[in-house]
């Protein structure tokens, strides 16, 4: 479906003119796409790229567009040998002591808000190639498609998302329970929950020590 498609769906299901407006409904769209792409690994989404690393630097950048779950990391100057990534920062200064303060081939490695951290520094200029998943790309023209989500799941996450955002709108305020508000935000994390069963997450998962390498 596209997003012309899907706003039709929308303003079917939410009879209000005053909040079925196209650039409100857009703006929902894309939080849903977003939503959606934080809590599910979704293939197409899947990407690699590669980081520049300065001689001893101790972190850089991930590409532009990193979302979420950096699940391989290899250094260029052994690209044979995948790197250990670690699960927080905090553990990597454990194993290695204050980051940066020892130098050699690089053993280990975290990502904490877009920034790949990893120990020991490198002597010589490098570059590191990470698989990760990207944020996905914003719907903006009418006739825009949510590539990244199954045709199926179009109208399953996108538009109940939607439906469920503008309900709880609408019913701001109502005594009692609001009926639809809870009927379409059980539709869309049912929709989730069917989602995940189909993309389990099958990414190689972060350790908590590292077996070190002994370099004489």
């Amino acid at each position: 479906m596209n997003l012309w498609q899907m706003t039709l769906r929308v303003q079917k299901i939410v009879d209000n003119k005053d909040l079925t407006q196209p650039d409100q409904v857009l703006t929902l769209f894309n939080e849903g796409l977003q939503d959606v792409a934080t809590q599910i690994n979704l293939p197409a989404l899947d990407t690699w790229g590669e980081v520049s690393v300065s001689a001893l630097a101790s972190n850089a950048s991930l590409p532009d567009g990193f979302m979420r779950e950096l699940h391989a990391v290899y250094d260029a100057a052994r690209p044979d040998h995948d790197l250990p990534i670690v699960s927080s920062l905090s553990v990597l200064t454990k194993e290695f002591g204050i980051i940066g303060s020892k130098s050699g081939p690089i053993e280990a490695c975290c990502e904490e808000d877009g920034t790949i951290y990893f120990a020991p520094v490198p002597v010589n200029a490098t570059s590191l190639v990470v698989g990760y998943y990207r944020e996905p790309t914003e719907l903006v023209d009418s006739t825009d498609i949510p590539s990244c989500l199954p045709q199926a799941f179009h109208d399953a996450c996108l538009v109940n998302y939607v439906a469920w955002r503008l309900f709880a709108l609408m019913e701001e305020g109502m005594d009692g329970e609001t009926v639809m508000t809870a009927r379409y935000q059980g539709f869309y994390q049912q929709a989730l929950a069917s989602l995940a069963s189909r993309y389990p997450d099958t990414s190689r998962k972060r350790v908590r020590r590292v077996r070190r390498v002994r370099w004489f």
